[in-house]
Protein backbone atom coordinates (compact mmCIF):
# COMPACT_ATOMS: atom_id res chain seq x y z
CA UNK A 1 0.00 0.00 0.00
CA UNK A 2 2.83 2.39 0.83
CA UNK A 3 4.54 1.51 -2.40
CA UNK A 4 1.33 2.23 -4.31
CA UNK A 5 1.00 5.59 -2.55
CA UNK A 6 4.59 6.42 -3.45
CA UNK A 7 4.00 5.58 -7.13
CA UNK A 8 0.75 7.56 -7.24
CA UNK A 9 2.26 10.59 -5.51
CA UNK A 10 3.37 12.31 -8.80
CA UNK A 11 -0.12 11.72 -10.27
CA UNK A 12 -1.69 13.12 -7.09
CA UNK A 13 0.49 16.25 -7.34
CA UNK A 14 -0.49 16.70 -11.00
CA UNK A 15 -4.18 16.38 -10.15
CA UNK A 16 -3.75 18.95 -7.35
CA UNK A 17 -2.05 21.37 -9.75
CA UNK A 18 -4.82 20.90 -12.33
CA UNK A 19 -7.44 21.47 -9.62
CA UNK A 20 -5.66 24.64 -8.49
CA UNK A 21 -5.37 25.91 -12.08
CA UNK A 22 -9.05 25.17 -12.67
CA UNK A 23 -9.95 27.18 -9.55
CA UNK A 24 -7.87 30.15 -10.72
CA UNK A 25 -9.50 30.03 -14.18
CA UNK A 26 -12.94 30.01 -12.58
CA UNK A 27 -11.97 33.05 -10.48
CA UNK A 28 -10.85 34.94 -13.56
CA UNK A 29 -14.00 33.99 -15.44
CA UNK A 30 -16.25 35.02 -12.57
CA UNK A 31 -14.58 38.44 -12.14
CA UNK A 32 -14.84 39.13 -15.88
CA UNK A 33 -18.47 38.03 -15.92
CA UNK A 34 -19.46 40.41 -13.12
CA UNK A 35 -21.29 43.50 -14.31
CA UNK A 36 -19.27 46.48 -13.38
CA UNK A 37 -21.22 49.70 -13.50
CA UNK A 38 -19.42 52.85 -14.43
CA UNK A 39 -21.02 56.06 -13.32
CA UNK A 40 -20.19 59.20 -15.25
CA UNK A 41 -20.33 62.20 -13.01
CA UNK A 42 -21.57 65.30 -14.74
CA UNK A 43 -21.09 68.81 -13.61
CA UNK A 44 -24.52 70.46 -13.31
CA UNK A 45 -23.35 73.84 -14.60
CA UNK A 46 -21.81 72.48 -17.80
CA UNK A 47 -24.80 70.21 -18.39
CA UNK A 48 -27.15 73.16 -17.97
CA UNK A 49 -24.92 75.26 -20.26
CA UNK A 50 -25.03 72.71 -23.06
CA UNK A 51 -28.74 72.02 -22.64
CA UNK A 52 -29.89 75.64 -22.36
CA UNK A 53 -27.62 77.33 -24.93
CA UNK A 54 -29.79 76.56 -27.99
CA UNK A 55 -32.90 77.82 -26.18
CA UNK A 56 -31.10 81.01 -25.18
CA UNK A 57 -29.86 81.66 -28.72
CA UNK A 58 -33.33 81.13 -30.22
CA UNK A 59 -34.91 83.39 -27.59
CA UNK A 60 -32.32 86.13 -28.18
CA UNK A 61 -32.84 86.02 -31.96
CA UNK A 62 -36.62 86.15 -31.63
CA UNK A 63 -36.41 89.00 -29.14
CA UNK A 64 -34.11 90.95 -31.47
CA UNK A 65 -36.46 90.46 -34.42
CA UNK A 66 -39.49 91.49 -32.37
CA UNK A 67 -37.69 94.53 -30.98
CA UNK A 68 -36.58 95.54 -34.48
CA UNK A 69 -40.11 95.41 -35.86
CA UNK A 70 -41.54 97.24 -32.87
CA UNK A 71 -39.00 100.04 -33.27
CA UNK A 72 -39.29 100.24 -37.06
CA UNK A 73 -43.07 100.09 -37.25
CA UNK A 74 -43.67 102.23 -34.19
CA UNK A 75 -46.11 104.61 -35.83
CA UNK A 76 -48.15 101.78 -37.38
CA UNK A 77 -48.30 100.01 -34.02
CA UNK A 78 -49.42 103.17 -32.21
CA UNK A 79 -52.02 103.96 -34.89
CA UNK A 80 -53.56 100.50 -34.59
CA UNK A 81 -53.48 100.73 -30.81
CA UNK A 82 -55.27 104.10 -30.90
CA UNK A 83 -57.98 102.66 -33.17
CA UNK A 84 -58.68 99.91 -30.64
CA UNK A 85 -59.20 102.19 -27.64
CA UNK A 86 -62.68 103.69 -27.15
CA UNK A 87 -62.13 107.04 -25.39
CA UNK A 88 -59.86 109.96 -26.17
CA UNK A 89 -58.25 109.89 -22.72
CA UNK A 90 -57.38 106.19 -23.17
CA UNK A 91 -55.89 106.98 -26.57
CA UNK A 92 -53.76 109.79 -25.15
CA UNK A 93 -52.58 107.59 -22.30
CA UNK A 94 -51.69 104.74 -24.69
CA UNK A 95 -49.69 107.10 -26.94
CA UNK A 96 -47.91 108.53 -23.91
CA UNK A 97 -47.06 105.06 -22.58
CA UNK A 98 -45.85 103.92 -26.01
CA UNK A 99 -43.57 106.97 -26.36
CA UNK A 100 -42.22 106.46 -22.86
CA UNK A 101 -41.46 102.82 -23.60
CA UNK A 102 -39.82 103.77 -26.89
CA UNK A 103 -37.62 106.40 -25.27
CA UNK A 104 -36.65 104.04 -22.42
CA UNK A 105 -35.73 101.21 -24.79
CA UNK A 106 -33.88 103.53 -27.16
CA UNK A 107 -31.96 105.08 -24.27
CA UNK A 108 -31.08 101.65 -22.91
CA UNK A 109 -29.87 100.39 -26.28
CA UNK A 110 -27.94 103.58 -26.97
CA UNK A 111 -26.21 103.52 -23.58
CA UNK A 112 -25.28 99.84 -23.87
CA UNK A 113 -24.09 100.27 -27.43
CA UNK A 114 -21.73 103.11 -26.46
CA UNK A 115 -20.29 101.27 -23.45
Amino acid sequence: MTELQRKLLPVKKSVAQVTQATGEIEKLASTNAENKTIEVKRHPITEMFFMRTPEFIVSAVLLSILLYFLLVYDEVFIAKLVKLLPTLSDKKMAVSIAHDIESQVSGYLFNNYND
